[in-house]
């Protein structure tokens, strides 16, 4: 197997160098990451005598009691804000998670306070939560609400907000960002128009692995991903694994779990042969929360689909609500133990990797539906 994953390994290095060579996507080149995003944005915000400042926080943040002037200070990545707007009255703090990265504990808390530090009144702070597109990290707003009003703290994103700001002063103030434009819808929203440069590579090279009739045979996706998760010379097959995962796999699990569910984006975990891809829901209850983890046996090429219950601090209502499920449902539930609930049905896995989840669609409906009877309406 060590022998096929290697030989694997270089022919999607040799196939991406092929393709790449015919085309340059320039600023996707350039690994732009999170604070690359918040310095562009801090140094559009200072352009043009502060328009576009007030342009932003008019239009975009909707905030019309604040007009400022040429005391205002726009600064990135300082005291750890992503951006801080701040003159002598009022202060924006702007958390900017575009790429995805994860939160830490009362992360604009802290910032709040460290602005209260530089002398700007609470009541004068405002708290603005950026993300890619309508799916929120976390909910800020409880997390919040006994330091700053819930009506000073604004959640937007790139493709509801600033895409449209984008295009408009772009063409107003004639400032060349076509290209960035492009690429976030590309890279970030994921805007399937127009296919970014990378992801017609990765289907070329899926397409030319699978006409050899032994994708599964050959593909084994967990040793793949482990043995160039690390590996710098081996970048352009982790990022294939990845975008894999994506688009074989996660596409038809997401199609079981429609909003509210959620997921933790392009974030796996896998262990020897297992892939771990993980679902919530928030409404059920803030002090725990339950998952649903996909587990991939790429060798046997069986999918399983394990319930579990994991506890966020102490709630006895954990191992009643397992017990419960495994009385309402003896025909879907095979046992239960540690706050875990089991359901499990094996489902072959197609030669393009594709999944056909009508196997398990109206089991998966019978069970959440019954969870949120317990967690949402009875405790």
């Amino acid at each position: 197997m060590e022998q096929i994953t290697n030989e694997l390994i270089a022919k999607i290095n040799n196939l991406y160098d092929a393709e790449v060579a015919n085309d340059f996507d320039v600023i996707n080149s350039l690994g732009i990451h999170e604070n690359n995003h918040s310095i562009l944005l801090k140094t559009l915000l200072n352009h043009n005598n502060h328009r576009l400042l007030n342009s932003f926080v008019k239009e975009v943040l909707q905030i019309s009691n604040i007009k400022f002037g040429d005391d205002v200070e726009i600064t990135a990545l300082k005291y750890y804000i992503d951006i801080l707007i701040k003159d002598k009255t009022y202060a924006i703090i702007i958390e900017n998670k575009i790429c995805w990265a994860k939160d830490r504990y009362k992360q604009l808390l802290d910032y709040v306070e460290t602005v209260k530090g530089k002398g700007i009144k609470e009541d004068n702070i405002y708290a603005v939560y950026l993300t890619s597109d309508e799916t929120n990290q976390i909910d800020y707003k409880n997390e919040i609400s006994n330091l700053i009003d819930v009506n000073r703290f604004i959640h937007i994103d790139y493709k509801n907000h600033l895409l449209m700001w984008f295009d408009s002063i772009n063409k107003q103030y004639h400032l060349n960002l076509d290209g960035y434009i492009s690429y976030i819808r590309h890279y970030i929203i994921g805007d399937g128009k127009i296919q970014p440069l990378e992801y017609k590579i990765f289907n070329k090279i899926y397409d030319s692995i699978n006409k050899t009739n032994r994708l599964k045979e050959c593909l084994n996706i967990c040793s793949l991903e482990e043995k160039t998760r690390n590996d710098d010379n081996n970048k352009k097959s982790y990022s294939f694994v990845r975008w894999l995962i994506n688009t074989k796999l996660y596409n038809n699990l997401a199609a079981l779990f429609p909003p509210p569910f959620y997921n933790d984006k392009t974030r796996f975990r896998s262990r020897g042969n297992e892939l771990f891809i993980l679902f919530f829901k928030k409404e059920w209850k803030t002090e725990w929360y339950i998952h649903f983890e996909f587990i991939l046996d790429v060798n046997s090429v069986l999918l399983r689909l394990e319930l579990h219950f994991e506890q966020r601090g102490k709630n006895n209502n954990i191992g009643k609500t397992a017990k419960y499920l495994k009385q309402e449902l003896p025909q879907l539930i095979i046992g239960s133990k540690n706050q875990k609930v089991y359901y499990q049905k094996t489902i072959i896995l197609n030669d393009d990797l594709s999944i056909n989840t009508h196997a398990i669609k109206d089991d998966i409906q019978q069970i959440t539906k019954l969870i949120d009877d317990i967690l949402i309406n009875k405790l």
